[in-house]
C-alpha cells in the first residue's frame, strides 16, 4: 500500500507539472509565437529521434546540441497539449513519444504521457516506458546506420556512372545524418569512407567544372572571333555600299550628300583614300555650283527686278488682288488658330439617319395622365426609333406625369416642346447611336476652355475729316497760319467690348453660364470661355456672323466729267496800217491820239499792245504838193472777247495795199473755229463700311496776302504775311452697306478747286516816298456737292451736275458807211460764238466681300 500511495503521488506531481507546462505554453505560444513554433516543430519532424543511453539522452553542458533537442521537446509538448484541448488524444499521445524520444528522463514528458494513458485507459508502468524509449533509440541508431550507408552506396553508384552531382547531393544527406546525430550510432569506418567519398567527389566535380568553364571561354572566344570576321564583312559591305552612294550622289551633282557620305566612310576606314579624294572632290564641285547657282540667281533676280519695274509703268486697275492659291493656302497653314476646341467625333451613319427623322417625320401624340417611362416607351413602339433616358433622368423624372397633346408637328419639334417646359425640363442629345433624354446640365458634357479674338470686332475707325480748299478770309494778322490740312474726327466704334461679352451671354446657351464651372470672361480684347465643345461651336458660329459686316469694304470711285463744245466765226475789214513819207513809212494821224484825249482804237493800234503816247496809224493816204494831206482809218474793234473758250487769235489776216497818189492799204481777216472737250477726273477710295474717309490731291501754292508795316525812323519796313492756297480735289465719302449687301448708302461730298494762273496782283503804296507793294489775290473756281444718296451694289449714279450754254453774236460798224449794202462789208466786223459746258459728277460703288474675294481663289 505504501509503494502504491508512493506511486501515486508520484504520478500527481507529473501530473501537476505538466498542467502548468501546459498552460504556460498554450498563454504565451499561443498568441505570440504560434509561426515560430510550428516551424521548430516541423524542423523537429524531419529530424530523427536520438539513439543511445538515458544518460546521455539529456546532456546538461548548455551545448547547442543539448539546447536545440531541448527546443524540440517543448515543441512537441506544446502540439501534444493542444491536441488534448482539441480532445485528439491519440495523435497528442504519439507528440509526447516524440519529444521522449529526445530527451527520454524529461519529467514533463513522462507525466503527460502517464495522463494520456489514464485518459485513453491504458496506464503504462515507467519502468516498461523507459525500457519501449531504450528500444525505440536503438531501432532508430540501426535505421540512420542502414539509410547512410544506403547513401553511400548510391553516391558510389553515381560516382561511378559519372553523374557526380547526383553523388554528391547524396553524400551531403549522409554527412549531416552523421553531423547531426543524436542517437550515438556507431558509425565504424563508413563516416570515414562517406567524407573520402565526399572530397574526392568535390574535387572531381572541381576539375569537371574547370573543364566545362574552359570550354565556355573557348566558345565564347570562337564565337567572338567569327562575331568580329562577320562585323569586318559588314563594315566592309557597308562601306562598299556608302561609296557606290556618294559617287552616285557625285554624279547627281548632290554634292553636299556626297560629301557627308565619304567622310563618313572616311571615318571608319580612315586608309581608304578614295574616300578622302571624293570629300575633297566634293567641297570643289559643291563651291562650283554654289558660285554657278548664285550668278545664274543673280540673273534671275535681275531679270525679275526689270519685270517688276515694267509692271510699275502699266496702269493698275484691280481693287483687290488676292495672292495665288498656293501662296494663300500656305499662310492660312501658317496662321491658323491655335484655340482649336476638340470636338466631339462627326456623326456616323446612324445617328445622321436619327436626325433626318427628327426633322422630316410628322408626330400626332395624345398623352394625358401618363409617366415619362411610359411616353418614351410608346414613341419607341409607335415611331420605331431607339429613344433611351440617362440614369439620372430615370431616377429623378421617370414617374413625372406628362399631359401633352400635338397634331402633325415635326418629331424634333414635338419632343423639344413636351420635354424643355417645366416641370420635366429635359433635353435631348444622341448618345449610343440612340435619342437620349438627359438633364439640361447633363446634356451639356465635359467643358473645355477656348479663347477668341474679338480685337478685330472692337477696331476703332477713325473718322478722318477732310481738308478745306476754300480761301480762308480773316485780318492780316491770320495769313501767316498754316495751311489746313486733314484731321481725325472722333472714331467710329460699332461694338464695344463688354457689348461683346453680352451678346454672346445672351444669345449663345444663355441657360449654360450660370452652372457651376461654366464662365465667359473678357481679357485684353479677347473672349476666354469655358464650356463645352457643342457651346465653343455656337460662339464661333456667332461670332463669325458678327464679322460678316466686318469683312466688307466698299470701293467709291467719284468721277468729274467735263464737257466742253465751243464754236467761234468772225469776219472784218479793216483799213490802217498804211505809208507815206513823213514820218517814214507809217502814215500817221497826228491830231489823233491813242490815249488821252483821243482814245483811238480804245488804246491799242492794229491789235497791238498800244502806246497811249503815239498816233494811231492811217489806212488811208493822200498829199498834193504839200497843199492837201488826207488819212484816215477805219478798224472795227470788239472791246470784249467772243468766248472763254475759243480766242479770235489766228485765221486769216489778207492785206491789200494800193501805192498812186492815193495810197490805200485794206486788212481782210477771218476766223472760225470749233472745239470739242472732254475731261474726266476719277479719284478713287476703298474704305471700311461705315467709316468716314476722304482722298486728297491738292497743290499748295503760297501767296503774299498782306503785309506787317513797321515804322523804322523815317522809313517804312513792310513784312510780308505769306499764306497758302489749295487747289485739287478732295473726295470725302461715308458708306453704310445695306443688311442684305445689295445697296449702298454713301456721305459723299466731292470737292474740285481750280486756281486761276497767273494769281491776280494789287499793288499799293505804303504811303510817303517808299515804293509800291505788291498784294497777291488769289482766285479759285470751286466745285462742290454734298448729298447722301443710295446705290446699287456695282451701280452707277450721277449726283450732281452744271450745264451752261453761252451764245454770243455781235457786230461791229462804222455809222451809215455800214448801213449801205456790199459797202457796207468793208467797214463793219461780225463775230459769233457758241460754247456749250457740262460739269457732272457721277458715283459707282462696288462692295467688296473678303470672303467672297477669298472663294474664287477655289473656283
Amino acid at each position: 500500500m505504501i509503494q502504491k500511495f508512493r506511486t501515486n503521488g508520484l504520478w500527481m506531481l507529473l501530473l501537476f507539472l505538466v498542467a502548468a507546462l501546459s498552460w504556460s505554453c498554450s498563454s504565451g505560444d499561443d498568441e505570440n509565437g504560434a509561426a515560430d513554433e510550428e516551424t521548430m516543430e516541423e524542423s523537429a519532424e524531419e529530424m530523427e529521434a536520438p539513439a543511445g543511453d538515458m544518460a546521455m539522452a539529456t546532456p546538461q553542458d548548455g551545448s547547442p546540441e543539448a539546447q536545440k533537442r531541448a527546443a524540440y521537446v517543448e515543441a512537441f509538448l506544446n502540439r501534444a497539449s493542444r491536441l488534448q484541448e482539441e480532445g485528439k488524444l491519440e495523435e497528442a499521445k504519439r507528440q509526447v513519444l516524440r519529444a521522449l524520444e529526445f530527451d527520454p528522463t524529461n519529467t514533463a514528458a513522462q507525466a503527460r504521457l502517464k495522463l494520456l494513458n489514464d485518459l485513453l485507459g491504458s496506464g503504462t508502468d515507467p519502468q516498461d516506458l523507459a525500457q519501449q524509449v531504450i528500444d525505440h533509440r536503438k531501432a532508430m541508431r540501426a535505421r540512420q546506420l542502414a539509410e547512410v550507408n544506403d547513401r553511400y552506396l548510391r553516391a558510389t553508384q553515381a560516382y561511378n556512372r559519372g553523374e557526380l552531382e547526383d553523388a554528391q547531393r547524396e553524400l551531403q544527406i549522409a554527412q549531416q545524418f552523421i553531423k547531426f546525430d543524436v542517437y550515438q550510432t556507431d558509425w565504424g569506418n563508413l563516416a570515414d569512407d562517406v567524407n573520402r567519398l565526399a572530397a574526392e567527389v568535390a574535387r572531381t566535380l572541381e576539375a569537371q567544372k574547370a573543364n566545362i568553364e574552359a570550354q565556355r571561354y573557348e566558345t565564347a572566344w570562337q564565337k567572338l572571333r567569327a562575331e568580329d570576321r562577320k562585323e569586318r564583312e559588314r563594315r566592309g559591305r557597308l562601306v562598299r555600299s556608302m561609296m557606290v552612294e556618294a559617287f552616285e550622289a557625285f554624279e547627281r551633282q548632290d554634292f553636299n550628300h556626297a560629301e557627308e557620305v565619304a567622310q563618313r566612310v572616311a571615318d571608319m576606314a580612315p586608309g581608304l583614300k578614295k574616300a578622302s579624294d571624293l570629300v575633297h572632290m566634293s567641297r570643289q564641285a559643291r563651291h562650283a555650283e554654289w558660285r554657278r547657282r548664285y550668278y545664274k540667281r543673280r540673273r534671275e533676280q535681275i531679270q525679275i527686278w526689270k519685270q517688276q519695274m515694267r509692271d510699275l509703268q502699266i496702269p493698275w486697275q484691280d481693287t483687290l488682288t488676292f495672292p495665288s492659291r498656293e501662296e494663300w493656302d500656305r499662310k492660312g497653314r501658317l496662321r491658323a488658330a491655335n484655340n482649336v476646341i476638340e470636338s466631339p467625333e462627326d456623326d456616323n451613319e446612324l445617328v445622321r439617319d436619327l436626325k433626318g427623322r427628327l426633322d422630316n417625320e410628322l408626330v400626332t401624340w395624345s398623352f394625358e395622365d401618363v409617366t415619362l417611362n411610359e411616353v418614351v416607351q410608346h414613341i419607341r413602339d409607335t415611331q420605331g426609333v431607339n429613344i433611351m433616358m440617362s440614369r439620372t433622368t430615370i431616377d429623378e423624372k421617370g414617374e413625372e406625369v406628362v399631359n401633352f397633346k400635338v397634331r402633325n408637328l415635326k418629331f424634333a419639334d414635338a419632343l423639344k416642346a413636351m420635354l424643355e417646359p417645366a416641370p420635366l425640363e429635359l433635353t435631348y442629345t444622341f448618345r449610343y447611336n440612340s435619342i437620349y433624354i438627359v438633364g439640361l446640365t447633363e446634356a451639356s458634357g465635359n467643358v473645355v476652355p477656348g479663347v477668341y479674338d474679338v480685337r478685330d470686332l472692337t477696331i476703332q475707325l477713325p473718322n478722318f475729316v477732310p481738308p478745306s480748299l476754300q480761301l480762308r478770309p480773316g485780318p492780316a494778322a491770320d495769313a501767316a497760319m498754316t495751311a489746313v490740312f486733314g484731321r481725325e474726327d472722333e472714331p467710329v466704334r460699332e461694338t464695344e467690348p463688354g457689348q461683346i461679352l453680352e451678346l454672346v451671354q445672351q444669345n449663345v446657351a444663355p441657360e449654360t453660364w450660370e452652372i457651376e464651372g461654366r464662365s465667359i470672361d473678357l481679357s485684353a480684347g479677347q473672349l476666354v470661355a469655358i464650356t463645352t465643345p457643342d457651346v465653343h461651336r455656337q460662339i464661333r458660329d456667332f461670332l463669325e456672323e458678327m464679322r460678316q459686316f466686318t469683312k466688307v469694304i466698299v470701293h467709291v470711285e467719284t468721277r468729274f466729267i467735263a464737257l466742253r463744245e465751243g464754236f467761234l466765226s468772225e469776219q472784218g475789214i479793216d483799213i490802217r496800217g498804211g505809208g507815206g513819207t513823213s514820218p517814214g513809212n507809217v502814215a500817221l494821224l497826228d491830231d489823233v491820239t491813242n490815249g488821252l484825249d483821243d482814245n483811238a482804237s480804245a488804246g491799242f493800234d492794229n491789235g497791238g499792245s498800244g502806246n497811249a503816247s503815239q498816233s494811231p496809224s492811217a489806212g488811208a493816204f493822200f498829199q498834193k504838193n504839200n497843199d492837201l494831206d488826207f488819212r484816215a482809218r477805219s478798224e472795227n474793234i470788239f472791246n470784249r472777247v467772243l468766248g472763254s473758250f475759243l480766242s479770235s487769235t489766228g485765221g486769216a489776216s489778207i492785206g491789200f495795199q494800193f501805192l498812186d497818189d492815193v495810197e490805200l492799204n485794206v486788212i481782210f481777216r477771218a476766223v472760225e473755229k470749233s472745239a470739242f472737250a472732254n475731261v474726266l477726273t476719277a479719284p478713287r477710295l476703298t474704305i471700311y463700311n461705315n467709316q468716314r474717309a476722304n482722298l486728297t490731291l491738292v497743290n499748295q501754292v503760297s501767296y503774299v496776302k498782306d503785309y506787317d508795316v513797321e515804322v523804322a525812323q523815317t522809313a517804312f519796313i513792310a513784312d510780308p504775311l505769306v499764306d497758302i492756297v489749295q487747289d485739287g480735289l478732295v473726295l470725302d465719302v461715308k458708306p453704310t452697306v445695306s443688311h442684305d449687301r445689295k445697296y449702298v448708302t454713301l456721305e459723299v461730298r466731292p470737292t474740285v478747286a481750280i486756281l486761276s494762273r497767273p494769281i491776280q496782283t494789287f499793288s499799293t503804296p505804303l504811303g510817303g516816298l517808299t515804293s509800291n507793294v505788291i498784294i497777291e489775290l488769289p482766285e479759285i473756281e470751286y466745285r462742290t456737292a454734298a448729298t447722301t444718296v443710295t446705290v446699287p451694289d456695282n451701280g452707277w449714279v450721277v449726283i450732281g451736275g452744271l450745264k451752261s450754254v453761252t451764245t454770243v453774236d455781235r457786230r461791229s460798224e462804222t455809222p451809215v458807211l455800214g448801213q449801205i449794202p456790199v459797202l457796207s462789208y468793208f467797214f463793219s466786223r461780225k463775230g459769233r460764238s457758241d460754247e456749250m459746258s457740262d460739269l457732272m459728277i457721277v458715283l459707282h460703288v462696288n462692295i467688296i466681300d473678303l470672303e467672297e474675294e477669298e472663294a474664287k481663289l477655289t473656283r
